[in-house]
């Protein structure tokens, strides 16, 4: 017979030999998930930035969408521009504001954002809303007024709370005024709405970003990720310009 001290010997033994396979096993294990994890995202990168085709009939997901000559801010000169579909008395698009202000923070001086308008109804909030901006934006005053319409959207009613958030913002208000009721500002905001439409822009938020069409309010991290995909690509194009130089 063995004797005790040989048992508890072999029983350590053995032990450590599992504790060993099971470690190797847990380490392959992550491995295999960092792995799979970094493939993910290098899939989720060329996904998006892919110009793939949408399902059959529908227009492709990636367009050559005007950025029109309305409201902008950020780079001036970008390697990404995201052109933003929304409307006022949305409550997807409010949310979305978060997004899009950590893109700008982080990407400044590679992004631009241009505001176009989409209002959900022909009349109502959603008309009165986008004319309000429109006719901050002839005063100078775009982004203040689209800050203020996000943030009362929810007790935004009609013509007198529109006029009172330009008051508040130190509007002229006779000019405010006569741009409510100009066929100049109905006309803008038409124009913008009806490019959404030739676009395939069906609800807000809607989204493009160097043409790749982006629906609801996605995160942050969706547009980080996109966007590091075409700083990728540009630095990836760089280095073959330089290689095949003579």
């Amino acid at each position: 017979m063995r004797k005790p001290e040989q048992l508890g010997s072999g029983i350590i033994i053995a032990l450590i030999l599992v504790q060993t396979v099971l470690l190797g096993l847990l380490v392959w294990r992550i491995r295999t998930v960092e792995e799979r994890i970094a493939l993910m995202q290098m899939s989720l990168r060329e996904a998006l930035l892919s110009p793939a085709a949408a399902e059959p009939g529908e227009a492709p997901v990636v367009l050559d969408v005007e950025p029109g000559d309305g409201p902008a801010k950020g780079a001036t000169e970008p390697l990404v521009t995201i052109v933003e579909f929304s409307d006022f008395t949305c409550s997807a698009c409010r949310q979305f504001q978060a997004a899009l202000g950590d893109v700008l923070r982080e990407y400044g001086d590679e992004v631009r954002l241009v505001y176009r308008y989409f209002p959900l109804a022909p009349d109502g909030k959603p008309l009165v809303a986008a004319l309000a901006a429109e006719c901050s934006r002839q005063q100078e005053a775009f982004w203040p007024m689209h800050d203020a319409l996000f943030a009362n959207a929810r007790t935004l009613e009609g013509e007198e709370d529109v006029k009172r958030l330009a008051g508040e913002l130190g509007l002229d208000p006779e000019l405010f005024e006569r741009c409510l009721a100009s066929d100049e500002a109905r006309a803008a905001v038409e124009a913008d709405a009806a490019a959404g439409r030739s676009y395939g822009v069906e609800a807000t938020p809607t989204v493009f970003v160097n043409g790749r069409r982006i629906r609801g309010a996605v995160s942050t991290a969706f547009l980080n990720q996109l966007i590091e995909g075409f700083k990728a690509r540009q630095e990836e194009e760089g280095q073959q310009a330089t290689a095949g130089a003579p």
